[in-house]
């Protein structure tokens, strides 16, 4: 495999995530608003398959060949028609070998678990009753992907949505699912002035997520 060949593979599959990492958002937040048919079950898929691909992309960097669960066995080394008819690892496996290739840990292995055995569900059977389709494909966004995107390249999944403002509906709906996030400069004022309407709730049960998410804005206003 050429280097040019190697290094468009996993920024390929790091953009691919990204864009449906958007669609995810959007999906997960704006059917709190109004009913949007099917869009709460579509946004666990978004999410589940954001955060698969983010993975990989992430081991792909390491070596393309690390994501197939069964490369190419040729004398030569592999083409890209190789790889086409080739099998990438399933989902569940993905944690072990991220940190196998990388060395680092895998954040929040139950949400990633729960959030693919949900994907499943909707996609192959029927979308369970009385689930929060939105509220868990946040969760597992900003469990999962968030981490793994600053980890891996300094980035934010809370910059990823297709929103229009970007920002002030996808952070209310964070806030108001306490949901904790990591805040990029470009959200931070949203943050933080969802946080300021919600401390004038003064409900003592917020006070411990408002001191995460206060610390949180501090440290990027402070970069």
């Amino acid at each position: 495999m050429d280097q040019q060949l190697r290094k468009a593979i996993p920024q390929h599959m790091r953009n691919m995530a990204t864009g449906v990492l958007a669609m995810a958002n959007y999906t997960a937040h704006i059917c709190n608003y109004a009913g949007f048919g099917r869009w709460p079950e579509f946004s666990v898929i978004h999410a589940a398959h954001a955060v698969e691909l983010l993975v990989k992309a992430r081991i792909a960097e390491e070596h393309p060949m690390l994501i197939f669960k069964h490369p190419p066995k040729k004398l030569h080394a592999p083409d890209l028609e190789d790889l086409l008819r080739s099998r990438t690892i399933d989902y569940k496996d993905l944690p072990h070998l991220y940190s196998a290739t990388t060395g680092m840990p895998f954040p929040n292995l139950e949400e990633f678990n729960e959030l693919g055995a949900l994907r499943n569900r909707i996609q192959h059977f029927l979308p369970p009753p009385s689930v929060d389709f939105g509220g868990a494909a946040l969760t597992g966004i900003y469990a999962v992907a968030d981490p793994i995107l600053n980890a891996c390249w300094g980035d934010y999944a809370i910059d990823y949505n297709e929103d229009d403002p970007p920002y002030d509906y996808l952070v209310e709906t964070l806030i108001h699912r306490k949901i904790n996030f990591l805040v990029s400069s470009g959200s931070a004022a949203s943050v933080l002035a969802g946080l300021q309407a919600l401390e004038k709730q003064g409900n003592s049960e917020d006070d411990k997520y408002l001191s995460v998410m206060q610390e949180r804005v501090s440290q990027t206003l402070l970069m």
